[in-house]
């Protein structure tokens, strides 16, 4: 082979790169400045860094599909052209596509009008990866207005910068879901901030504001992150009474949408509802569907792929665990964590039971999932034999992290496949 033998990957990588540089530098070193302004440790930073490189070695690589990509950058033309109501469709389902996120994409767009369809696609995908990876800071301010620990922060970050389900999400590019749920993270974190330092008028609606992007974001986002708030009010109805002013502004950022933009597509979203389940000819083939759709969607890229089940396991556990902890902030975090949790496992039981694709129920609980196992890594590394277990498990999640994400852009093995 020789060098000249990789001459044509380095040309098509390197521009590439800087574009992905050009995009990732301005927002780095702003984090960067922000950053040092709020004193944050410097294993977050590094655990950003790690999640930036490593999903970027993989989008340049020269067999990264991303097949959703191209979709997502019509997105973005059709929303600078002012066609902000669109029609989504796949998995013999249509729903509305709302532009929130192409919002927060089409200023990084808008930099390189004369750009062709290549740089485009990069400029897309870079923007998401650095908005995606800094839900790291995310996670770290959410735990830092809490009594945890700090191991239990630091444990946080280190899985959310490696746990599979983050590189999973990037294999086809889903970059609306990516955003949107960030968003709504934004939300959570900012909810904790003034659940903690007292609300404002202003902290309320910058609240509403968030809500109302969360829920422009993707229509799938639009509807976990109800059910969510809706199972929350409903399961701790009595704390959620003495929350209401801030819970309020979640409702409020949605009834804005609804009203404001989703009250357009009332007659896509009557259709759909007479076509949620998939006909099947006797109940014979019902069960062996329902019995594939288990093991294929909800175990085999769900538990096993996005979570390899341990974190799932350790997870249940602080969950409880925390539930019936004395402190009110982290009876709050586990109510979010919960609700979270018991919204995925809602959608998975309605994947199986309707056999119907539920919208990314498994993503859904990434950082519900982080949070609480990093809690329960914690506690365990108090135990003799615990100490050495978890420094085990952390080097197995990131090279089965890794090797994940290799197989999907090196050799194209479909993994995490639209969960």
């Amino acid at each position: 082979w020789g060098v000249a033998g990789y001459a044509p990957y380095v040309a098509r990588v390197l521009p590439r790169l800087a574009v992905l540089l050009a995009v990732a530098t301005p927002g780095t070193l702003l984090v960067w400045r922000v950053l040092r302004r709020w004193h944050v440790p410097g294993y977050v930073v590094a655990a950003f860094a790690l999640a930036v490189v490593a999903k970027t070695a993989g989008l340049i690589y020269p067999n990264y599909t991303g097949v959703d990509t191209s979709y997502h950058i019509q997105g973005v033309r059709a929303s600078l052209a002012g066609d902000l109501f669109r029609v989504g469709g796949g998995q013999q389902q249509a729903f509305p596509y709302p532009p929130a996120v192409y919002m927060l994409i089409m200023p990084v767009v808008a930099l390189f009008p004369g750009a062709d369809w290549m740089y485009i696609e990069w400029l897309v995908l870079g923007a998401s990866v650095v908005l995606d990876s800094t839900t790291i800071f995310l996670v770290y301010g959410m735990l830092a207005q809490t009594s945890v620990p700090s191991a239990v922060r630091r444990w946080a970050v280190w899985l959310y910068a490696t746990i599979p389900a983050g590189f999973l999400l990037f294999w086809h590019a889903t970059i609306a879901q990516n955003l949107a749920q960030w968003l709504g993270v934004c939300y959570l974190a900012a909810f904790v901030v003034s659940w903690k330092q007292g609300m404002t008028t202003k902290s309320w609606w910058l609240l509403v504001t968030l809500s109302f992007l969360a829920n422009l974001g993707h229509f799938g986002v639009f509807l976990n992150f109800n059910l969510m708030w809706a199972l929350v009010c409903l399961i701790w109805w009595r704390w959620a009474w003495q929350q209401r002013r801030l819970i309020a502004s979640w409702w409020a950022g949605t009834a804005l949408a609804i009203v404001g933009y989703y009250s357009a597509f009332g007659t896509v979203v009557a259709d759909q509802t007479d076509n949620l389940t998939r006909s099947t000819s006797n109940a014979t083939d019902a069960i062996l569907e329902q019995a594939y759709f288990f093991r294929r969607f909800v175990w085999e890229l769900g538990i096993r792929d996005h979570y390899l089940l341990v974190y799932l396991v350790l997870a249940s556990v602080a969950l409880v665990v925390l539930l019936r902890r004395p402190e009110a902030d982290l009876r709050l975090l586990a109510r979010i964590c919960g609700g979270m949790l018991l919204t995925s496992a809602v959608l998975g039981v309605l994947l199986v039971a309707l056999l119907f694709n539920t919208t990314r129920f498994v993503i859904f609980a990434h950082v519900a999932v982080v949070i609480l196992a990093a809690w329960a890594l914690h506690h365990m590394d108090r135990w003799r034999w615990g100490w050495p277990v978890t420094r085990i498990l952390a080097v197995y999640t990131l090279v089965s992290s890794l090797g994940m994400w290799a197989a999907g852009v090196a050799l194209r093995v479909q993994i995490g496949w639209l969960q």
